[in-house]
């Protein structure tokens, strides 16, 4: 038994990372949300002014990893965000001097859709037995928000986003044996007052390949801001996609 855990542990260790592989896969991303809106000077949460719950879960990903020489990594990746929610709040009404007069209901609800869409280019290098790379992703957000508010006036309003930024990304995937593999990833950037930051890590199961089957966590933060409105959400879940693997 003992001689057998030794081989499987220098197996492990000396296996190297494929010199070049493919990978498409399709999943559904298991999402929670959290943050607020900032809309005609008020500042609405999403879940407790709205309620919200998230929406439109799917992602996909293609990725090349390429063999030794002089070109980068390539990866597309496309996912669908989405929230919707509406219930009744009940808040306090101040006179000129401040003071409680009595309390408004107010009806409020959100409904967001957003495609994120990113390219990314990365150079890759060995690290151990691993297949670490740097690179640049090109990140497109677009999507409107929807609010309505019974106390504001106009009581709908809606928010358009369409936003392009590069971001620098990293990358780690940790193989073992051929059956399964670590893969960790993030990126991001600040500027402008926007910034858009992300990471997830995920487990490849292999051994029925060409069939990839990958499950982790991924988590997702947006702030940005136009023309006086802002977005400052959170979307963190589980991640889970099948696929193929070709070698």
């Amino acid at each position: 038994m003992r001689k057998i855990a030794l081989f499987l542990v220098l197996a492990t260790i000396t296996t190297q990372t494929p010199a070049a592989e493919f990978r498409a896969s399709y999943g559904d991303w298991r999402y929670d949300l959290s943050g607020t809106v900032t809309d005609r000077g008020r500042t609405y949460d999403l879940r407790e002014d709205f309620g919200a719950e998230p929406r439109g879960r799917r992602t996909w990903a293609l990725e090349w990893d390429t063999p030794k020489g002089p070109w980068p990594d390539v990866a597309v990746g496309f996912t669908q965000i989405g929230a919707a929610g509406a219930q009744e709040r009940s808040f306090t009404v101040f006179d000129l001097l401040g003071q409680p007069v009595g309390t408004e209901t107010a009806s409020l609800a959100a409904t967001a859709d957003f495609d994120d869409v990113e390219a990314t280019l990365r150079y890759p290098f060995k690290l151990g037995t691993a297949r670490a790379a740097l690179g640049v992703s090109v990140k497109k957000i677009k999507g409107e928000l929807v609010i309505e508010d019974s106390t504001a006036s106009p009581p709908t309003s809606r928010q358009s986003y369409d936003e392009t930024v590069p971001e620098v990304h990293a990358q780690l995937r940790v193989p073992f044996g051929k059956i399964l593999a670590l893969s960790t990833s993030a990126q991001g950037i600040s500027a402008g007052g926007n910034r858009a930051l992300e990471w997830k890590a995920m487990l490849e199961v292999r051994w029925l390949a060409p069939l990839l089957l990958e499950a982790g966590w991924q988590e997702k933060r947006y702030e940005l801001n136009l023309d006086g409105r802002a977005l400052d959400a959170r979307f963190d879940g589980a991640l889970l996609r099948a696929g193929w693997l070709w070698r």
